[in-house]
């Protein structure tokens, strides 16, 4: 993962990387510093079950990424920005396909910046249907962004 906000050096890396085959995706800084925030309970704190296989999704005003790890290896990263608070559909036709290459049983988290109160509570009604943990707290990206 890259932070960078001058479109042409994200231009230029997207090209480098696409060059030797990897491909790149785009997460506005917020789910960045959430997604962020989640691996580093994961790997460093130790907080949360790391496993072979999980999915983490992260939301952030109105925008949605997804991370799937697989065998232990980050295999794809999707993101689709600027949907707006009440694309809950939007949001859960993008999640659904990527948690169904999980193996059943595969670890399923969920992180929001704690804004949305509406928005995260309709998402997690068909995420805690496959056993998804929510790792939200209110006010959560400000308090990630104060810290670092």
């Amino acid at each position: 993962m890259l932070l960078a906000c001058e479109e042409s050096l994200v231009k230029v890396t997207e090209d480098v990387l696409k060059t030797i085959g990897i491909r790149p995706g785009r997460v506005c800084c917020g789910l960045f510093a959430l997604t962020e925030h989640a691996i580093h309970e994961m790997y460093v704190s130790k907080r949360l079950n790391t496993s072979a296989n999980f999915a983490l999704i992260s939301a952030c005003e109105g925008s949605v990424a997804i991370l799937i790890q697989q065998e232990g290896q980050w295999k794809e990263l999707r993101s689709r920005s600027g949907m707006g608070p009440d694309a809950v559909e939007t949001s859960i036709q993008i999640i659904m396909p990527l948690l169904q290459k999980l193996p059943q049983g595969s670890p399923i988290y969920f992180i929001s910046d704690g804004q949305d109160v509406k928005y995260r509570t309709e998402v997690m009604a068909t995420l805690e249907k496959l056993g998804a943990t929510d790792l939200t707290v209110e006010d959560l990206l400000w308090t990630v962004i104060g810290t670092n």
